[in-house]
């Protein structure tokens, strides 16, 4: 599941514009404002789950996985520190104290 949360990141900050349009058409929470992406936890799973979408990524199946076994996985990851090398990280967008409600955004580092 790292590798199509990773791929995915990477091909939004190189502005891949196939899935930018994939993005603009899900109904989940997340979307690109001025190249960012934004994203709920719940939403960023929701994308992936979407079998329309996952034919854009290497084979996988969110179906197995709940959306807890998910958020769990990601925290546990080391997801930034695989983005660190990409010059992007995901960061707290908007802090709501709660983990499913927060919303999360893909920045560059400078």
């Amino acid at each position: 599941m790292d590798k199509v949360i990773l791929s995915l990141l990477i091909k939004v900050s190189q502005r891949d514009e196939v899935l930018a349009g994939m993005i603009s058409r899900s109904k989940a929470t997340l979307y690109i404002d001025k190249g960012m992406l934004v994203f709920s936890l719940e939403g960023l799973y929701q994308f992936l789950a979407d079998d329309i979408n996952a034919q854009y990524f290497e084979p996988f199946c969110l179906f197995e996985v709940s959306f807890q076994q998910f958020k769990k996985q990601v925290y546990q990851s080391r997801l930034n520190q695989q983005l660190a090398s990409y010059k992007i990280k995901v960061d707290v967008f908007q802090n709501t104290g709660k983990i499913d409600s927060n919303l999360y955004c893909l920045t560059s580092i400078n």
